[in-house]
C-alpha cells in the first residue's frame, strides 16, 4: 500500500467516526425526530470508506467496534427506525462483514 492510499484510508477512518459519533450523539439528544441527515452522512462515508479498503486484508479495530451488530444496536435504541435505517445498517454490516452486498440487485443469474 503506498503512502497516499494509506492517508486517503487514515482520513476517512477519522471522518467515519466523527460522522459516527455526530449521528449516535443527535441520536442520544432527540428522542422524537430520527436523525436522518446524520445517518446518511454516516453511511455514505461508511460506502467510501469500504469502497477504499477493497482487497485490504486488514480493517481497525474502531471501525469493527461501530459496524459489529450495527442493526441490532440501531433498534435497541428506539422503537421506531425507519425503514431505510435498517436496511442501510444491515447493507453496511454486509459489505464489511461477509465482503458482499446483500441488497445488491442487477448481476443475478438468469431466472433469480
Amino acid at each position: 500500500m503506498n503512502p497516499m492510499e494509506t492517508e486517503n484510508e487514515e482520513r476517512l477512518a477519522s471522518l467515519l467516526l466523527r460522522h459516527y459519533q455526530e449521528f449516535d450523539t443527535a441520536l442520544l439528544d432527540n428522542k422524537r425526530r430520527y436523525p436522518m441527515a446524520e445517518f446518511r452522512a454516516f453511511a455514505q462515508t461508511a460506502h467510501r470508506y469500504l469502497n477504499g479498503i477493497q482487497g485490504h486484508s486488514f480493517v481497525r479495530m474502531n471501525i469493527v467496534r461501530v459496524f459489529y451488530h450495527l442493526t441490532e444496536t440501531l433498534q435497541s435504541e428506539r422503537k421506531r427506525i425507519p425503514g431505510e435505517v435498517l436496511w442501510a445498517a444491515e447493507r453496511l454490516e454486509g459489505l464489511l462483514f461477509a465482503g458482499y452486498d446483500p441488497h445488491f440487485e442487477g448481476d443475478e443469474p438468469p431466472g433469480l
